[in-house]
């Protein structure tokens, strides 16, 4: 973790280099969110886990009228260790990729858990894609509890573009601590908690026991931060993006509005911000998940490049944000967090004041 001292600044690009050289998958976020509890402690925030695993993370300062909760997920696509025979492993494969990119020789590295490396295997073949198990070649002697990712670097910068074997959604994770570190060098007024929710590539397992626990109140505002497919109209380099919805679901329009309208008086105060607001129909996010039991849900991310690993010609490929985006997704993070109130009325008075101005002429003969 990177040493700071007290009221230091500490960048996003700093942030994600101390959390992406940890391992995760499906199940098996123990280091990153060990990683995220033990930075949030240095940082003299609460923090607690529920029964799930699930971690949280509080800021409170006064009485703000609008309480928010940041959801991210701690997971990312990977394998988890089934069986040994000599030589020959079978893996299973946790989230999202196609088939045709699980191609003979490419390499795999496996950690138990604590995280440490403990083999780098080859995958041999698929052994039966329904299972999504995948037959390795591996010298060393693997244990249940062991799991997997692609063998690729945790993290490089290279003209501005952050490169990953894990951008989605440990991106996301670095986007909202960052909020939280500046929420705490600022002190504004503000109720934000960061659910940081795990096996969601699996199908948001870990925020659907946050649901059904009840843990989270139904008068907080959900906001879900990813990372998510860059799209022909959502493009990397222009800035965070509004997500009006996903592949599955529309989002509250209200809440939209508000996340919308916080983005463009950023606009109006520094007219280096800039920011997407599109329909992001590549994946399906948390807030899917948490609208269908009934909270009011909002969303935001960052354009993805090579979405879960999957690059050109089926070739497994390092995922990768522009950092620009990520740092003007944190200054909408923070914004939104502590403005006092929220513009419902703006749209009503505006369509008000046109009815207003040509109603005689509606009633002219």
């Amino acid at each position: 973790m990177t040493n700071k001292k007290k009221g230091d600044t500490v960048t996003a690009a700093e942030i994600a280099a101390d959390l992406l050289i940890h391992p995760t998958a499906p199940f098996y976020e123990q280091c990153v969110i060990g990683h995220i509890e033990t930075w949030a402690s240095k940082t003299g925030l609460d923090s607690w886990r529920d029964k799930h695993g699930n971690l949280y993370v509080h800021y409170k300062k006064g009485k703000p009228g609008r309480k928010v909760t940041y959801a991210v997920h701690t997971d990312h696509p990977g394998f988890e260790f089934i069986s040994q025979n000599g030589s020959d492993v079978v893996a299973r494969f946790l989230g999202g990729v196609s088939q045709a990119y699980f191609r003979k020789g490419a390499p795999v590295v496996f950690y138990d858990r604590q995280g440490e490396e403990r083999c780098r295997a080859t995958i041999q073949s698929v052994r039966n894609w329904k299972k999504k198990w995948v037959n390795f070649k591996c010298a060393t002697r693997l244990r249940k509890g062991y799991f997997g990712m692609w063998d690729l670097a945790p993290c490089t910068i290279r003209s501005g573009v952050l490169h990953s074997r894990a951008c989605d959604d440990l991106l996301g994770c670095v986007a909202l601590m960052a909020t939280f570190e500046r929420l705490i060098k600022l002190k504004p007024v503000a109720d934000v908690v960061g659910v940081f929710s795990r096996a969601e590539e699996v199908g948001f397992i870990g925020a659907l026991a946050l649901v059904h626990s009840g843990e989270l109140e139904k008068s907080r505002t959900i906001i879900s931060i990813e990372t998510s497919k860059a799209l022909s109209d959502a493009v990397q380099g222009g800035g965070p993006i509004v997500r009006v919805g996903d592949r599955s679901s529309i989002f509250d329009p209200a809440i939209t509005a508000e996340i919308t309208a916080t983005a463009e008086n950023l606009v109006k105060e520094n007219s280096q911000f800039k920011f997407q607001r599109r329909l992001m129909y590549g994946g399906t996010c948390e807030s899917t998940a948490y609208q269908a039991y009934g909270y009011r849900v909002g969303a935001v991310c960052v354009a993805l490049g090579n979405y879960h690993n999957m690059g050109p010609r089926n070739r497994i490929e390092l995922e990768n944000i522009h950092l620009s985006d990520l740092n003007g997704l944190i200054t909408l993070l923070s914004e939104f967090a502590i403005t006092k109130s929220a513009p419902k009325e703006e749209l009503k008075i505006r369509l008000s004041d046109l009815l207003r101005k040509s109603r005689r002429r509606l009633q002219s003969p």
